[in-house]
């Protein structure tokens, strides 16, 4: 077994798709399957399902994926330990949206000399990898109904949490959805199409079990996607819907998907950022967070509180 099979094996599944992993790996489809299905005969284990609708994790992938996983991290920090001596660097674990890379783009135009590093994950893996070291700061984005687990989580890990926005959750649609064209919707009207939401962790699984002008959130048919390209990709191709915070407005805007208010929407979302205590940032990590907070702070048309 090689590295490669295992980086070649976590972005499949991160992707849920071995055609679009191939083209971010810049690998030939047929490479990347034979690479794959090298590997499982090597372990002797089926690690993939494969389907119409893409690729899901056997209960042995999903172990191999955390194990896996847990080498790439201990390698990215041997990697920033010998770049450490070449050039200076920067790592941010964040939940995926657009705006990290826009603030991202702006300083490096700043700061071409540096290594920036860009960790998208689930809430958990995001507050992991800034304690475990792995990453410099990280963005967060939970609910009210998340917040005291968010904050004891991390409480125990020693991590500082510093508030940037609080919004609410609107509905994002693309011109494939009857309802592209309504200033605002309901859950009942909502409730007829399918959501698209990554596949989750202990806090995405929080969410799912609350409730939206009294709608339980797990009567919706859910689909979950390993990517946040996919689920923005699958929006803009059906009459799918996903949950989306009004900072992110103007991207999305940008590629053909509207921001909806929905009526009767009780639920705060914040948006934060963490890092380890007692640890003095430098003066460009503190620039980028500055950076950051400006894009977060832009003003959308329902709220002056976010952009």
């Amino acid at each position: 077994m090689q590295l490669q099979q295992l980086i070649n094996f976590l972005k499949v599944a991160d992707i849920g798709s071995i055609n679009k992993a191939a083209e971010e790996l810049f690998l030939s489809q047929p490479y990347l399957s034979r690479s794959i299905t090298n590997l499982e005969h090597e372990l002797g284990l089926s690690l993939l399902i494969r389907n119409n609708k893409g690729i899901t994790l056997t209960e042995d992938g999903k172990k191999l994926y955390e194990y896996a996983s847990v080498i790439m991290k201990q390698l990215a920090i041997i990697e920033r330990m010998s770049a450490s001596t070449l050039a200076p660097s920067i790592a941010i674990a964040s939940y995926p949206i657009l705006l990290n890379v826009y603030a991202l783009a702006e300083f490096y135009k700043k700061h071409k000399h540096f290594k920036i590093e860009l960790i998208e994950s689930r809430i958990e893996q995001v507050i992991e990898n800034v304690h475990s070291g792995i990453a410099d700061i990280g963005i967060i984005h939970f609910n009210n109904h998340q917040k005291k687990e968010i904050r004891s989580l991390l409480h125990h890990k020693n991590i500082e949490m510093h508030e940037i926005i609080k919004d609410t959750w609107y509905a994002n649609v693309s011109e494939h959805n009857p309802l592209y064209h309504r200033e605002e919707v309901t859950m009942e009207e909502l409730k007829e199409y399918p959501i698209v939401c990554l596949s989750g962790d202990y806090f995405h699984d929080l969410s799912m079990h609350i409730k939206i002008d009294k709608f339980p959130l797990n009567e919706l048919n859910i689909l979950h996607f390993n990517s946040h390209g996919a689920v923005i990709d699958f929006i803009q191709s059906t009459d799918a819907f996903r949950f989306g915070p009004g900072c992110s407005y103007h991207d999305l805007k940008e590629k053909g998907i509207k921001t909806i208010p929905i009526k009767n929407m009780d639920l705060t979302i914040s948006c934060a950022w963490i890092n380890r205590k007692n640890e003095v940032l430098s003066t460009e990590i503190q620039e980028l967070i500055e950076i950051l907070k400006k894009y977060y702070e832009r003003k959308h048309p329902f709220s002056p509180n976010c952009g």
